[in-house]
């Protein structure tokens, strides 16, 4: 069966398949999180139960971690999803030439070891051994190429806006890669 012929992956399910893939790093973060609202909360509770004397001699420090502990769940709680975020790249380019045009993208940047489970792509990038390196999942449909790249976490959970200039740079590459493609026809 060919690649026109078989029904190719939505964008929701795509999302899903991902949510799936990274299922266990998606509980350890929410349960850090939640980890750490609730050790706010504790020492915010401690501060107010304080007499007034006591909580004008407390040290400046209690406040201080009182709210690193709420405001760095808060935040954590509020970039879980944007982590797993999908960006499409419309395209009008049949599904083969949608293959090839990823095939290529994988190839131009030196990466000969990705998976792929029928028109489901993973690799990891890192541009040199220095930087951090990101999983990317590719997929694509009649109407648009779907992508979402992840920062590995062996390196820790804040990557200081890195995974989002790597999403640009790849969508970018892609992009520039459709009108090349379509002149191929």
């Amino acid at each position: 069966m060919g690649i026109s012929q078989r029904q190719t992956m939505s964008s929701k399910e795509f999302r899903r398949k991902i949510m799936r893939k990274n299922l266990s790093d998606i509980v350890w973060f929410y349960i850090i999180y939640v980890l750490s609202l609730i050790g706010g909360f504790a020492f915010a509770y401690n501060i107010f139960e304080m007499d007034s004397i006591s909580r004008k001699e407390s040290s400046w420090g209690l406040y201080f971690i009182t709210i690193f502990f709420i405001s760095s769940g808060i935040w954590g709680l509020y970039l879980i999803p944007k982590r797993y975020k999908v960006i499409t790249v419309t395209s009008s380019l049949s599904n083969e030439q949608k293959v090839n045009l990823i095939n290529g993208f994988i190839t131009s940047i030196k990466n000969n070891y990705f998976k792929k489970e029928e028109d489901f792509y993973h690799f990891d990038y890192q541009k040199s051994w220095w930087r951090s390196s990101y999983s990317v999942y590719l997929t694509f449909d009649i109407d648009a190429i779907y992508l979402s790249i992840q920062s590995n976490t062996s390196r820790g959970i804040i990557d200081f806006g890195g995974t989002e200039k790597i999403r640009r740079v790849i969508r970018e590459q892609i992009e520039n890669r459709l009108p090349a493609a379509q002149s191929i026809l």
